[in-house]
């Protein structure tokens, strides 16, 4: 007995030793690659992203990496922003914190990209086969750009596998099917989506078939001249592929939004105005009694005088005017919520009063007491205790006239699974039961298609593996939560569970 009141304080001196240290690790950093910044499309291998499609422009790699709460600035080897043309090897992406503060910086590694320019093109062939003949020293990043068959070695096979990406030609190439809509002056990159995706955009080339309006350069980069239309085609060397998108030139000046809600007192409102000429920019409004307008440093300020609807009329004295509808009301009161979905019994800010012209505001009904216990309100915030039943709930607030109300509604949900991590070989699935209320219809995605897939039957997580790896599977509701299972292949084929 006594033996075993040693073992168990042993395992829980352990136990919270583990968490302070873990804790420290978050704190300082170490491990804000696993936490701040994760990659949907790449992979992330110590301090340098791997496997970038040489064909990556600054913008879509901004698009295809998800950060939380995060910022990230790519720059050159001279530590200058990239804001236009293609990602490549060397240069580096800086990830920041909501504070500005730089948390962790990578290295971008550009597959087949050996002499640093983004592009693979016979240059890197030539490169590489010089490498492997007389074995001249290249630098880590090139290595790892030129380990085409991913088995950490520059083998005969790289130059192979180099050799029939930049010869294969071209299977398909295309635009995604919206129109793109410029003013003059304005530039734009168009990169089309290739396959085989290794090739790029200076294999193609570029035509517009009204250059009055637009041109285009041998990369793809389009200038809007004058106010009209044109298709950009892009063709392959031969000709025997090509892909066409619309561009339109219309110097309309454009607002943020076509509908705004104002309301009465001393404060205003902006919108923002995209324009060629500000200068001679004027705004007039069907109805001065409820709004009216004046135009200031590239946006339109409105005033709500009265209740009711009316529009705002933007106007160029060169081209057509666009238009604003205004609601305005007499007061502004509202609810903000930060957090709506919530486990059972957690304390959480579910939000921010927000209130014009009001002097309290009080709690009104919560409309079930058992998924929401309480709501409490200090000075402007809210914060909601959640119950131990599962389900919705809507908490009312309202101001101090008993006139106005808000509602914000909170979402009472459990996500779990029985186990979250496995090792399986090939030939065997993974499965755990999946715990599940008011999460909504589950589904289930792998971070590694190519290690392992996933389905949902019966409320069971069912892991079928492809290769030898790791893949993080995640569940989630389409309601409320996600949850991840990690999930470790063997390369054995027919073994047992």
């Amino acid at each position: 007995m006594k033996n075993k009141r040693i073992i168990i304080s042993t395992i829980s001196i352990i136990f919270i030793f583990s968490f302070i240290i873990v804790f420290i690790l978050i704190r300082n950093n170490s491990l804000a690659s696993d936490i701040i910044f994760t990659s949907k499309n790449y992979n992330i291998d110590g301090n340098t992203i791997t496997n970038i499609s040489p064909n990556t422009s600054t913008t879509l790699f901004n698009k295809y990496f998800d950060t939380n709460n995060c910022s990230i600035i790519v720059t050159n080897e001279n530590n200058e922003p990239l804001t236009s043309g293609f990602i490549y090897t060397g240069s580096k992406t800086n990830v920041y914190d909501s504070n500005s503060n730089l948390i962790n910086s990578y290295t971008n590694i550009v597959t087949g990209d050996i002499n640093y320019d983004g592009l693979v093109d016979v240059k890197d062939m030539e490169t590489l086969a010089t490498y492997l003949i007389e074995e001249n020293n290249l630098d880590d990043y090139q290595k790892k750009a030129i380990d085409l068959s991913n088995d950490n070695q520059i083998k005969i096979n790289d130059l192979t596998l180099l050799e029939e990406y930049l010869n294969s030609g071209y299977k398909s190439i295309s635009f995604n099917e919206d129109e793109v809509v410029l003013m003059s002056n304005e530039q734009e990159r168009l990169v089309p989506s290739i396959n085989p995706n290794i090739i790029l955009n200076q294999n193609l080339n570029w035509t517009s078939s009204n250059e009055d309006a637009i041109t285009v350069d041998e990369t793809g980069k389009i200038t809007a001249v004058n106010e009209g239309e044109s298709i950009i085609t892009a063709t392959t060397k031969d000709g025997a592929i090509q892909a066409t998108k619309k561009i339109i030139v219309d110097n309309t000046p454009r607002l943020e939004t076509d509908t705004i809600n104002v309301f009465t007192g001393p404060k205003t409102t902006s919108v923002a105005i995209k324009a060629i000429d500000y200068e001679n920019l004027t705004c007039s409004t069907d109805d001065a009694s409820i709004a009216t307008c004046i135009i200031s440093d590239k946006n339109v300020i409105i005033s709500a005088v009265g209740e009711g609807t009316t529009k705002i009329r933007v106007t160029s004295p060169y081209y057509d005017s666009s238009e604003l509808v205004v609601n305005t009301t007499f007061v502004y009161f509202s609810v903000q919520p930060k957090v709506s979905c919530l486990p059972p019994n957690v304390s959480s800010g579910g939000g921010a009063i927000v209130a014009f012209g009001v002097d309290t505001t009080s709690l009104k009904s919560i409309s079930d007491r058992e998924v929401v216990r309480y709501a409490y309100i200090y000075r402007n915030s809210i914060s909601v205790e959640t119950g131990s039943k599962y389900g919705d709930a809507n908490i009312t607030y309202i101001e101090h006239n008993g006139n106005n109300e808000s509602t914000i509604k909170v979402y009472v949900y459990n996500l779990s699974l029985a186990t979250s991590v496995g090792t399986t070989t090939i030939g065997n699935d993974l499965t755990t039961t999946i715990n599940a209320q008011n999460a909504g219809n589950l589904s289930c995605t792998s971070s590694n298609p190519s290690i392992a897939t996933c389905t949902i039957e019966d409320n069971n997580l069912i892991v079928t593996p492809v290769a030898a790896g790791e893949a993080n599977i995640q569940v989630k509701g389409n309601k409320c939560g996600e949850v991840y299972y990690k999930a470790t292949i063997t390369d054995t084929e027919g073994g047992g569970n």
